[in-house]
């Protein structure tokens, strides 16, 4: 498996089975990355650089702003052996939308 919804991303992340990692630049990431999130650039990916994450045995939330690129490193991640590594479908948006709604009281993030 290579995607995963973001519900099903933010139901991990909750439960504390899996852990975003923005695929952006730092730049983007310091400006609106996801609280707790790392950050691995999608061309440090693409140079061979893993995430630390990937040790864990947690599943790896891959995250940009529309999927695309999170979609892409997933796939480098898992030619490279990382098979716990996943792209959240939607980007950040829809992503951000769940989180929200998981930290308000009485919403639930599920549709």
């Amino acid at each position: 498996m290579i995607n995963v919804s973001p519900e099903s991303a933010v139901a991990a992340w909750l439960d504390g089975s899996g852990l975003f990692v923005d695929v952006r630049t730092p730049g983007q990431h310091a400006v609106d990355g996801i609280d707790g999130s790392a950050c691995l650039p999608l061309e440090a990916i693409q140079a061979g650089e893993l995430p630390v994450e990937a040790a864990s045995g947690k599943t790896i939330l891959l995250v940009c702003n529309y999927g695309r690129m999170s979609e892409l490193a997933a796939l480098y991640l898992q030619e490279a052996g990382v098979t716990n590594a996943v792209s959240v479908l939607g980007g950040l948006p829809r992503l951000r939308e769940l989180l929200a709604m998981a930290a308000t009281p009485g919403r639930t993030p599920h549709r």
